[in-house]
């Protein structure tokens, strides 16, 4: 692994191919183990122990693949930051945040870094359980307004408003996304993951809302914050969390 680069926590290793006995296994030495590729499976490991520390256990090796034979493979990492456009020679310190206290810097390079340079949307979706309940006020025009709460979700149709008339709608993202909520401070508490070109996700939670400007202010765990509109805390918006309740 890069230093400084995405630590990863999971590896799956997928057989894309049979090959005969001891050729081609990936071992473990240190555990004595000897897994012979097999297409279909799969080898799946964790790479650190329970504490984030390194397992020096899950060190492995491939054995050697003679002729005419070889070895197909596809190795899935399930890391502590998202893979996608990571540019490894971005700095942790060098995280920037649209519309947050601190001005915007730079990202680093790397064969990605041209990916960086914009907000990526597909990776700032919600969990469609973390609209169902939500209000949202809608102007017809000719009719006026009217409060319709998201009911329902259904991948083809998106999702189902229904208002305070009877009347239902359904709606995709984006365009809920254009809706003003009718309640924006009841999202206080709420949890949020935001996807930051370069640096990885980053959990959170609303702190505040600002009911003159119109703006919510996150706070990331990281100790970063930002200040987002409507359309921009929609987005990032996770499932309330759930009150544990003792047992007696």
């Amino acid at each position: 692994e890069v230093g400084g680069g995405p630590r990863r926590v999971v590896t799956i290793f997928v057989y894309l191919n049979t090959l005969p006995n001891g050729v081609g296994h990936t071992e473990f030495p240190q555990l004595g183990l000897s897994v012979r590729p097999k297409c279909g499976s799969a080898l799946l490991f964790c790479n650190v122990l329970r504490d984030g520390k390194p397992d020096p256990r899950t060190a492995h090796r491939a054995a050697p693949v003679t002729a005419p034979h070889r070895k197909l493979g596809c190795n899935l990492w399930l890391t502590d930051v998202t893979m996608q456009a990571h540019a490894v020679s971005t700095p942790s310190s060098a995280r920037a945040r649209a519309g947050g206290s601190k001005s915007p810097k730079r990202p680093g390079g790397g064969v990605l870094s041209s990916l960086l340079a914009s907000e990526v949307h597909s990776l700032n979706v919600p969990p469609p359980a973390a609209l169902v309940g939500l209000s949202f006020v809608k102007n017809f025009v000719g009719y006026g307004q009217f409060v319709g709460a998201v009911s329902s979700y259904h991948p083809q149709y998106g999702f189902r408003l229904l208002y305070t008339d009877g009347d239902e709608e359904d709606l995709s993202l984006d365009a809920l996304c254009k809706l003003q909520l009718e309640q924006p401070d009841s999202l206080v508490g709420r949890p949020v993951t935001k996807h930051f070109p370069g640096h990885g996700r980053f959990e959170g939670c609303v702190e505040g809302f600002d009911a003159e400007d119109k703006y919510f202010k996150v706070q990331y765990d990281d100790g970063d914050s930002e200040h987002l509109l409507h359309g921009q805390i929609i987005r990032i918006l996770l499932p309330p969390r759930q009150s544990k309740k003792r047992r007696r």
